[in-house]
């Protein structure tokens, strides 16, 4: 006697538990095909991904220079440079700075004469740490130098920028670039374990469509 799921005349109906009987039966399978997945997830991650490498500074922004001298600073001051602290997010990503960190780059470094405005701008990510007066400066590269270098480069423009357009505020640097020593793309854990996931989800995929499209009984 045949069954027939894609006929009208007749409506096959599957339960969860028949579901996970199904999946424990084949369990092999599925593990298996998401080792395979994870392997080969793998080796692309280390022969085809180029590793990159990332440096980075944060600022503390201050508004009123009298006070961050002094070291007495009220609580207006501190509203004052968190709210402005996104001003100075956007000063940094202009292209005044960035006109400014490419020539920088090029008097410092004169093997780096290749930098465009494109090249640098899609390495560097400025960002307001949330709650805070701090702004990060983020600079990821296929080389520790490079990434080190742009980052050196910021410190060195930021502060000059940012006090020629608010004469009254500043930054202060917190923490100064340093050469990074570990890759911080890809991450070859992650890579295996979500080519795993992939791959063991598409034998689940496929051992459940191969069940629910045999029609005999």
């Amino acid at each position: 006697m045949k069954r027939g799921f894609f006929n009208s005349d007749f409506k096959q109906e599957i339960t969860i538990s028949e579901i996970i009987e199904l999946m424990f039966s084949k369990v092999m399978w599925i593990v298996v095909a998401g080792l395979i997945a994870a392997g080969a997830s793998g080796v692309v991650t280390k022969a085809f991904i180029t590793p990159m490498y990332k440096s980075f500074t944060t600022m503390y922004v201050y508004t009123n220079l009298q006070s961050n001298q002094t070291g007495v600073i009220n609580n207006s001051d501190l509203v004052a440079a968190a709210n402005l602290a996104e001003t100075y997010k956007h000063i940094l990503t202009s292209n005044k700075i960035v006109d400014a960190v490419l020539e920088n780059i090029r008097t410092e470094n004169p093997n780096a004469s290749d930098f465009t405005e494109k090249k640098l701008s899609s390495m560097v990510r400025v960002s307001k740490i949330e709650g805070t007066q701090l702004i990060k400066v983020e600079v990821t590269s296929d080389s520790p130098q490079t990434s080190k270098m742009v980052a050196d480069a910021y410190v060195s423009i930021a502060g000059q920028e940012i006090t020629r357009v608010f004469k009254g505020g500043g930054v202060e640097i917190v923490d100064s670039p340093e050469l990074p020593t570990q890759k911080s793309s890809p991450s070859l854990t992650k890579n295996l374990i979500i080519g795993f996931i992939i791959g063991a989800a598409a034998m689940a995929f496929l051992v459940l469509i191969r069940f629910m499209a045999d029609s005999t009984i």
